[in-house]
C-alpha cells in the first residue's frame, strides 16, 4: 500500500477471505474475529500498534464460564504470535504481509480446535497453567476439572481461589463464588454443571452468540 491508507480494509478483507471459510465471525467492525466453540471461543486479533499503522497478530482462547459483569474479549490461553511479526501499512508489501498473517491465524485456530476438543483436554491444559499463574487461571482450571468429573481436584482448586489474599472488590466476589462451588462441585454435580451452563449462556448472550450451539 505504501502510504498506509485504508489499511483496516486490507486487514478485514484478508481475514474474511481466510478466516470466514473456517466459520469465524467478525466482532462488529473491529479487527477481532471469533471462533465459536460453545464453552470457549477462539479469538483472533489483528492488534494495532500505538506508534504506526499496521498489525500484530494475537490468537488464543477465552472461556465463557467466568461469572463476571464485564463480558470482555480476553485471552485466557494463548496470545501474541511472535513469529507473525508486525505488518507495517507503510510498506509496499503490506497486503501480502497481512494475507500471510491471516493464514498464520488460521493455522493457530486449527491448532486450538485440536487442543480443546473436549473439556477434559482443556482441564489438563488449565491445570498446568494454574500451577504457574494465580487468579482467573485457577478459576478456569477449577471449572474445567469440575465439568470433567474430577470433583475432588476441582474442589481443591476452588478452595485455592477462595483462600487467595487478593482483596480487590471484584475478586472478593469471585472468591466468594469459589467457596460455594468448592462445596457444590462435590455434593451436587448436576447443580454445579447447571450453574456453569448458566454463566456460559450469559456470556454468549453478551457476545451476541446464538444459544444451543
Amino acid at each position: 500500500m505504501g502510504d498506509g491508507s485504508d489499511h483496516n480494509r486490507v486487514i478485514a478483507t484478508a481475514a474474511r477471505e481466510t478466516l470466514g471459510p473456517l466459520g469465524l465471525i467478525r466482532k462488529g467492525r473491529s479487527r477481532t474475529w471469533l471462533d465459536d466453540n460453545d464453552w470457549w471461543v477462539g479469538v483472533v486479533e489483528f492488534q494495532p500498534s500505538s506508534w504506526t499503522r499496521g498489525s500484530y497478530l494475537n490468537v488464543g482462547a477465552m472461556w465463557l464460564w467466568r461469572n463476571t459483569d464485564d463480558y470482555d474479549i480476553y485471552f485466557g490461553f494463548g496470545y501474541r504470535i511472535d513469529g507473525a511479526g508486525f505488518a507495517d501499512a507503510s510498506e509496499a508489501a503490506f497486503e501480502d504481509a497481512v494475507a500471510a498473517m491471516a493464514v498464520t491465524a488460521a493455522e493457530h485456530v486449527r491448532l486450538l480446535r485440536e487442543q480443546l476438543t473436549t473439556v477434559d483436554a482443556a482441564a489438563a491444559i488449565l491445570r498446568e497453567q494454574a500451577e504457574r499463574e494465580k487468579g482467573w487461571a485457577m478459576w478456569d482450571a477449577a471449572v474445567a476439572l469440575g465439568l470433567a468429573g474430577k470433583r475432588d481436584e476441582a474442589a481443591a482448586m476452588f478452595r485455592a481461589v477462595a483462600d487467595d489474599d487478593d482483596d480487590r472488590d471484584w475478586w472478593v466476589a469471585v472468591r466468594r463464588d469459589a467457596a460455594e462451588l468448592a462445596q457444590l462441585v462435590r455434593v451436587d454435580p448436576a447443580e454445579f454443571d447447571a450453574a456453569v451452563r448458566a454463566w456460559i449462556d450469559r456470556y454468549r448472550d453478551a457476545l451476541k452468540l446464538p444459544r444451543g450451539h
